[in-house]
């Protein structure tokens, strides 16, 4: 199961809080910066992120906002919402191994129960009706773009 956290830190050598992330198979959503000045100075820039991550690398993680002098705080959000978010993040690893896909070829790649059991443990059963509505809130939140081939959409991380 992932874990959903909020980071609160500086923005210095915030690139590699980044990186942490993506490579454990996490994913950083919903950025912030914050520019704090007194007048007509500029004191310091403040970077706040939701981070979602597998639960297993919450100690790695720690060390890694430890030397990056920021902070964590458990997000404690509902069960619904939580569900999403995991389902969210499934979809972003099948398409981090693959270029355009289908929305067809994504709902076959994950498979129900998914890993992250989100059909079993609730009432709220995304798996059976609205995966189109995700894939494209996900491209509303610019996680996600698509492009239509043939009369179909094709969908796939969003590059920057």
């Amino acid at each position: 199961m992932y874990k959903i956290l909020l980071f609160s830190g500086g923005a210095y050598k915030f690139n590699e809080l980044v990186e942490f992330v993506e490579d454990i198979g996490g994913i950083v959503f919903r950025e912030e910066r914050l520019q704090i000045s007194r007048g007509t100075y500029f004191l310091r820039e403040e970077v706040r992120v939701m981070i979602a991550l597998p639960e297993n690398e919450l100690e790695n993680l720690g060390a890694v906002v430890k030397e990056l002098k920021g902070h964590l705080q458990d997000l404690e959000l509902e069960h619904e919402l939580t569900a999403i978010i995991n389902f969210y993040i499934s979809i972003y690893n099948i398409l981090s191994t693959e270029g355009w896909s289908t929305a067809e070829s994504i709902e076959t790649n994950m498979k129900c129960p998914c890993c992250i059991k989100i059909c079993s443990e609730m009432d709220f059963n995304v798996c059976a009706g609205e995966f189109r509505e995700l894939l494209d809130g996900m491209c509303g939140m610019d996680l996600l773009e698509y492009r239509l081939l043939h009369g179909e959409r094709e969908y796939r991380l969003k590059t920057f």
